[in-house]
């Protein structure tokens, strides 16, 4: 699942801003594969199922139009247009015969809360972690001596975790 390699805190920040909830009529095309949407967004299923539709390349031959994944709850769709930067959607989604209800986020937000890294297919890579922090290798040298405790974030069975502030 998308949201497995995000930390805790990068989960609450993309729920605190979630653009909204967008409810779509049974049948109803929310994106459409070569247009160009209002707004790029990344959609959760909420309730309700979807179809993914898209063109499939292989070798010479093109496939158009094909069914990629059946959507239901908390499945995913907008995440490759919203990270690639693309204008116009590569793929092609319906709401089911039911309707669709999807809880939306804006593509900058996600770019920018996200420490996920994709691969070509836009597919995300679990095992890389793009880290969040640059480097930390400056404060190997950093001596207990020079930094105050600040607050106790956690008490567990194999110790303390300490905010600290660095003098």
């Amino acid at each position: 699942h998308m949201l497995t390699p995000l930390l805790r805190a990068e989960r609450a920040e993309l729920a605190r801003n979630s653009t909204g909830v967008l409810t779509f009529k049974p049948g109803e095309m929310v994106l459409c594969k070569g247009e160009v949407p209002q707004d790029i967004l990344w959609y959760v299923v909420e309730q309700g199922t979807g179809i993914v539709r898209r063109d499939i390349v292989d070798f010479e031959e093109v496939q158009d139009d094909v069914v990629q994944s059946n959507l239901r709850r908390a499945s995913h769709f907008g995440e490759y247009q919203a990270f690639h930067r693309l204008a116009a959607s590569t793929i092609s989604v319906q709401a089911g015969p039911t309707g669709m209800t999807c809880v939306v986020f804006d593509a900058e937000i996600i770019r920018k809360v996200s420490s996920l890294e994709l691969d070509e297919r836009g597919n995300v890579v679990s095992d890389r972690y793009v880290p969040v922090v640059p480097k930390v290798d400056s404060m190997s040298t950093v001596s207990l001596d020079d930094v105050t405790v600040e607050a106790v974030l956690g008490e567990g069975g194999f110790g303390a975790m300490f905010l600290a502030r660095h003098h």
